[in-house]
Protein backbone atom coordinates (compact mmCIF):
# COMPACT_ATOMS: atom_id res chain seq x y z
CA UNK A 1 0.00 0.00 0.00
CA UNK A 2 1.54 3.04 -0.97
CA UNK A 3 1.43 6.62 0.83
CA UNK A 4 -0.85 8.93 -0.18
CA UNK A 5 1.53 11.98 -0.17
CA UNK A 6 4.83 12.42 -1.42
CA UNK A 7 7.58 9.46 -1.20
CA UNK A 8 9.39 10.13 2.01
CA UNK A 9 12.26 8.19 4.11
CA UNK A 10 10.79 5.35 6.58
CA UNK A 11 9.12 6.30 9.34
CA UNK A 12 8.52 5.95 13.06
CA UNK A 13 4.74 5.71 14.66
CA UNK A 14 5.41 9.72 15.60
CA UNK A 15 5.61 10.76 12.99
CA UNK A 16 3.70 8.34 10.57
CA UNK A 17 0.47 9.75 12.72
CA UNK A 18 1.95 13.07 11.93
CA UNK A 19 2.31 12.60 8.41
CA UNK A 20 -0.91 10.55 7.88
CA UNK A 21 1.18 7.53 6.21
CA UNK A 22 -0.91 4.96 5.15
CA UNK A 23 1.80 2.50 4.38
CA UNK A 24 3.06 2.29 7.83
CA UNK A 25 -0.64 1.90 9.63
CA UNK A 26 -0.91 -0.77 7.05
CA UNK A 27 2.97 -2.58 7.58
CA UNK A 28 2.23 -2.54 11.41
CA UNK A 29 -1.25 -4.34 10.71
CA UNK A 30 -0.10 -6.71 8.49
CA UNK A 31 2.85 -7.83 11.20
CA UNK A 32 0.29 -7.95 13.85
CA UNK A 33 -2.28 -10.27 12.17
CA UNK A 34 0.76 -12.72 10.84
CA UNK A 35 2.19 -13.14 13.88
CA UNK A 36 0.61 -16.23 14.16
CA UNK A 37 -2.76 -17.37 12.02
CA UNK A 38 -4.23 -14.90 10.30
CA UNK A 39 -7.78 -15.88 12.18
CA UNK A 40 -5.86 -15.91 15.77
CA UNK A 41 -4.18 -12.47 14.63
CA UNK A 42 -7.40 -10.77 13.49
CA UNK A 43 -9.28 -11.78 16.66
CA UNK A 44 -6.31 -10.54 19.05
CA UNK A 45 -6.53 -7.23 17.20
CA UNK A 46 -10.53 -7.15 17.88
CA UNK A 47 -10.16 -7.48 21.53
CA UNK A 48 -8.03 -4.65 21.64
CA UNK A 49 -10.13 -2.19 19.59
CA UNK A 50 -13.39 -3.27 21.52
CA UNK A 51 -11.28 -2.51 24.55
CA UNK A 52 -11.68 1.27 23.30
CA UNK A 53 -15.04 1.44 23.22
CA UNK A 54 -15.70 0.17 19.55
CA UNK A 55 -18.37 -2.36 18.46
CA UNK A 56 -20.73 -1.24 20.90
CA UNK A 57 -23.14 1.61 22.82
CA UNK A 58 -21.13 2.28 25.42
CA UNK A 59 -23.66 2.38 27.62
CA UNK A 60 -23.66 5.80 27.52
CA UNK A 61 -27.03 7.19 28.68
CA UNK A 62 -27.61 8.98 24.97
CA UNK A 63 -31.62 8.07 23.54
CA UNK A 64 -30.41 7.04 20.49
CA UNK A 65 -27.02 5.42 18.58
CA UNK A 66 -25.30 3.20 16.65
CA UNK A 67 -22.97 0.44 18.09
CA UNK A 68 -20.48 0.85 14.83
CA UNK A 69 -18.87 -2.99 13.93
CA UNK A 70 -15.48 -4.29 14.31
CA UNK A 71 -15.24 -7.44 12.40
CA UNK A 72 -13.69 -10.49 12.92
CA UNK A 73 -12.35 -13.66 11.79
CA UNK A 74 -15.54 -15.71 11.50
CA UNK A 75 -17.13 -12.49 9.43
CA UNK A 76 -14.05 -12.99 7.22
CA UNK A 77 -13.93 -16.67 7.00
CA UNK A 78 -17.83 -16.25 6.10
CA UNK A 79 -17.15 -14.06 3.52
CA UNK A 80 -13.99 -15.68 1.57
CA UNK A 81 -14.63 -19.22 2.43
CA UNK A 82 -12.09 -19.52 5.13
CA UNK A 83 -9.06 -18.34 2.48
CA UNK A 84 -8.00 -15.17 3.49
CA UNK A 85 -4.76 -12.55 4.38
CA UNK A 86 -4.12 -9.41 6.07
CA UNK A 87 -4.26 -8.12 2.32
CA UNK A 88 -7.77 -9.12 2.05
CA UNK A 89 -8.99 -6.53 5.02
CA UNK A 90 -5.71 -4.44 4.71
CA UNK A 91 -8.35 -1.35 4.76
CA UNK A 92 -8.58 -1.60 8.22
CA UNK A 93 -5.34 -0.65 9.22
CA UNK A 94 -6.35 2.91 8.53
CA UNK A 95 -10.02 2.96 9.79
CA UNK A 96 -11.80 1.44 6.54
CA UNK A 97 -13.28 -1.13 5.04
CA UNK A 98 -16.03 -3.20 7.07
CA UNK A 99 -14.89 -1.36 10.57
CA UNK A 100 -17.32 1.71 11.36
CA UNK A 101 -17.50 4.02 14.51
CA UNK A 102 -19.53 6.69 15.44
CA UNK A 103 -18.25 9.94 16.22
CA UNK A 104 -18.88 9.60 20.14
CA UNK A 105 -16.82 6.47 19.66
CA UNK A 106 -14.13 8.53 18.17
CA UNK A 107 -14.37 11.16 20.81
CA UNK A 108 -14.29 8.91 23.49
CA UNK A 109 -11.41 7.37 21.82
CA UNK A 110 -9.58 10.02 21.80
CA UNK A 111 -9.70 10.92 25.38
CA UNK A 112 -8.34 7.19 26.06
CA UNK A 113 -5.28 8.85 24.19
CA UNK A 114 -5.61 11.74 26.44
CA UNK A 115 -5.98 9.61 29.83
CA UNK A 116 -3.32 7.64 28.71
CA UNK A 117 -5.35 4.80 29.03
CA UNK A 118 -8.52 4.99 30.46
CA UNK A 119 -11.69 6.30 30.17
CA UNK A 120 -15.09 7.13 31.89
CA UNK A 121 -18.33 6.38 29.47
CA UNK A 122 -19.90 9.37 28.18
CA UNK A 123 -22.43 11.37 30.22
CA UNK A 124 -24.69 13.70 29.24
CA UNK A 125 -25.22 16.76 31.92
CA UNK A 126 -27.20 19.29 31.49
CA UNK A 127 -25.58 21.51 34.46
CA UNK A 128 -22.64 20.61 37.48
CA UNK A 129 -24.35 20.33 41.10
CA UNK A 130 -22.88 22.31 43.48
CA UNK A 131 -23.99 23.95 47.03
CA UNK A 132 -24.95 27.35 45.54
CA UNK A 133 -27.54 25.97 43.13
CA UNK A 134 -31.12 27.14 41.73
CA UNK A 135 -32.27 24.95 44.45
CA UNK A 136 -31.63 25.78 47.81
CA UNK A 137 -33.53 23.59 49.39
CA UNK A 138 -31.53 20.06 47.66
CA UNK A 139 -27.98 19.72 48.81
CA UNK A 140 -25.94 18.09 45.74
CA UNK A 141 -26.08 14.79 47.61
CA UNK A 142 -30.31 15.08 47.12
CA UNK A 143 -29.98 15.47 43.48
CA UNK A 144 -30.69 12.35 41.48
CA UNK A 145 -27.73 9.98 40.95
CA UNK A 146 -26.10 9.27 38.15
CA UNK A 147 -25.41 5.30 36.48
CA UNK A 148 -22.84 3.74 38.41
CA UNK A 149 -21.45 2.63 34.64
CA UNK A 150 -20.73 6.66 34.37
CA UNK A 151 -18.45 6.99 37.48
CA UNK A 152 -16.38 3.88 36.83
CA UNK A 153 -13.12 4.19 35.63
CA UNK A 154 -12.45 1.81 32.42
CA UNK A 155 -8.85 0.57 31.16
CA UNK A 156 -7.31 -0.45 28.35
CA UNK A 157 -4.77 -3.29 28.68
CA UNK A 158 -2.42 -1.52 26.75
CA UNK A 159 0.61 -0.05 28.84
CA UNK A 160 0.36 3.80 29.16
CA UNK A 161 4.00 4.30 27.78
CA UNK A 162 2.97 3.76 24.66
CA UNK A 163 0.38 6.60 24.85
CA UNK A 164 2.96 9.20 24.57
CA UNK A 165 4.41 8.31 21.07
CA UNK A 166 0.82 8.84 19.92
CA UNK A 167 0.24 11.99 21.59
CA UNK A 168 3.67 13.47 20.24
CA UNK A 169 2.56 12.53 16.97
CA UNK A 170 -0.44 13.89 17.73
CA UNK A 171 1.01 17.11 18.22
CA UNK A 172 3.05 17.21 15.83
CA UNK A 173 -0.03 16.99 13.16
CA UNK A 174 -0.23 20.54 13.79
CA UNK A 175 2.72 22.18 14.64
CA UNK A 176 4.97 19.61 12.75
CA UNK A 177 6.65 20.92 9.32
CA UNK A 178 4.69 17.46 7.33
CA UNK A 179 1.91 17.78 9.84
CA UNK A 180 -1.64 17.58 7.76
CA UNK A 181 -3.35 20.21 9.80
CA UNK A 182 -1.06 22.96 9.62
CA UNK A 183 -4.56 24.87 9.83
CA UNK A 184 -5.96 24.00 12.95
CA UNK A 185 -2.54 24.75 15.31
CA UNK A 186 -2.91 27.80 17.87
CA UNK A 187 -0.12 29.55 19.05
CA UNK A 188 -1.86 29.63 22.50
CA UNK A 189 -3.29 26.14 23.15
CA UNK A 190 -1.22 23.12 22.41
CA UNK A 191 -4.12 20.89 20.48
CA UNK A 192 -2.76 17.14 19.67
CA UNK A 193 -4.68 15.90 16.43
CA UNK A 194 -5.50 13.62 14.01
CA UNK A 195 -7.02 13.51 10.35
CA UNK A 196 -8.89 11.56 8.83
CA UNK A 197 -10.43 11.45 5.10
CA UNK A 198 -13.38 8.85 4.82
CA UNK A 199 -13.63 7.60 1.34
CA UNK A 200 -17.29 8.48 -0.16
CA UNK A 201 -18.52 6.19 -3.04
CA UNK A 202 -21.63 8.76 -3.12
CA UNK A 203 -19.79 11.84 -3.69
CA UNK A 204 -16.86 13.62 -1.84
CA UNK A 205 -14.60 12.11 0.61
CA UNK A 206 -16.13 12.94 4.47
CA UNK A 207 -14.03 15.04 6.85
CA UNK A 208 -12.62 13.86 10.14
CA UNK A 209 -10.59 14.80 13.03
CA UNK A 210 -10.39 13.97 16.62
CA UNK A 211 -8.26 16.36 19.08
CA UNK A 212 -7.35 16.61 23.04
CA UNK A 213 -6.10 19.94 24.37
CA UNK A 214 -4.17 20.94 26.04
CA UNK A 215 -1.16 18.27 25.28
CA UNK A 216 -0.87 18.57 29.37
CA UNK A 217 -3.42 18.27 31.73
CA UNK A 218 -6.48 17.84 28.78
CA UNK A 219 -9.28 19.12 29.65
CA UNK A 220 -11.44 18.12 26.15
CA UNK A 221 -11.56 15.56 23.88
CA UNK A 222 -13.50 16.27 20.47
CA UNK A 223 -14.92 14.70 17.13
CA UNK A 224 -15.85 16.54 13.87
CA UNK A 225 -17.19 14.86 11.33
CA UNK A 226 -18.19 17.00 8.51
CA UNK A 227 -20.03 14.60 5.86
CA UNK A 228 -18.81 15.40 2.13
CA UNK A 229 -16.48 17.66 3.52
CA UNK A 230 -13.19 16.56 1.81
CA UNK A 231 -9.77 15.92 3.67
CA UNK A 232 -9.86 16.33 7.16
CA UNK A 233 -7.29 18.83 7.99
CA UNK A 234 -8.32 21.46 5.57
CA UNK A 235 -12.42 21.03 6.62
CA UNK A 236 -12.77 19.04 9.93
CA UNK A 237 -9.82 19.96 11.77
CA UNK A 238 -9.97 24.07 11.48
CA UNK A 239 -13.55 23.69 12.81
CA UNK A 240 -12.68 21.29 15.89
CA UNK A 241 -9.70 24.12 16.76
CA UNK A 242 -12.19 26.66 16.79
CA UNK A 243 -14.74 24.67 19.18
CA UNK A 244 -11.41 24.19 21.08
CA UNK A 245 -10.65 27.80 21.65
CA UNK A 246 -14.16 28.52 22.68
CA UNK A 247 -14.62 25.48 25.35
CA UNK A 248 -11.23 26.73 26.85
CA UNK A 249 -11.13 30.05 26.66
CA UNK A 250 -14.54 30.94 26.50
CA UNK A 251 -13.99 33.22 22.91
CA UNK A 252 -11.85 32.96 19.67
CA UNK A 253 -8.60 35.30 20.45
CA UNK A 254 -8.62 38.11 18.03
CA UNK A 255 -4.86 39.00 17.65
CA UNK A 256 -4.24 35.58 16.23
CA UNK A 257 -3.90 35.83 12.37
CA UNK A 258 -6.44 34.81 10.44
CA UNK A 259 -8.53 33.62 13.41
CA UNK A 260 -11.57 35.55 13.50
CA UNK A 261 -11.78 35.41 9.52
CA UNK A 262 -11.31 31.21 10.06
CA UNK A 263 -14.40 31.73 11.93
CA UNK A 264 -16.82 33.94 9.98
CA UNK A 265 -15.61 31.58 6.97
CA UNK A 266 -17.21 28.04 8.43
CA UNK A 267 -20.27 30.05 10.45
CA UNK A 268 -21.23 31.17 6.77
CA UNK A 269 -19.77 27.86 5.29
CA UNK A 270 -21.94 25.89 7.33
CA UNK A 271 -25.14 28.74 7.09
CA UNK A 272 -24.50 28.11 2.97
CA UNK A 273 -24.74 24.11 3.57
CA UNK A 274 -27.88 24.44 5.42
CA UNK A 275 -29.91 26.97 2.65
CA UNK A 276 -29.02 24.69 0.16
CA UNK A 277 -30.49 21.75 1.58
CA UNK A 278 -33.17 23.54 2.61
CA UNK A 279 -33.81 24.70 -0.84
CA UNK A 280 -32.90 21.66 -2.82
Amino acid sequence: VSCHGTDHDPLNITNAIAQSCNSYFSEIFHQLIHRKSASEGLDIWEDYIKEFGFGNYLNNDLYTGYPGNVPNSKDYNTMYNNRWTSTYIISLAIGQGEISATPIQLANYTAIIANKGYFFTPHIIKKICTEQTEKPFLKCEEWEQINANLTEKKEVSISSNYFNYMTEGMERVLNGKKGTAPQAFMKNINICGKTGTVQNAQGEDHSVFIAFAPKKNPEIAICVYIEHGGPGGSTAAPIASLCVEQYLNSSIDTSFVNRPNLSRYWKNKVIEKINSKLYD
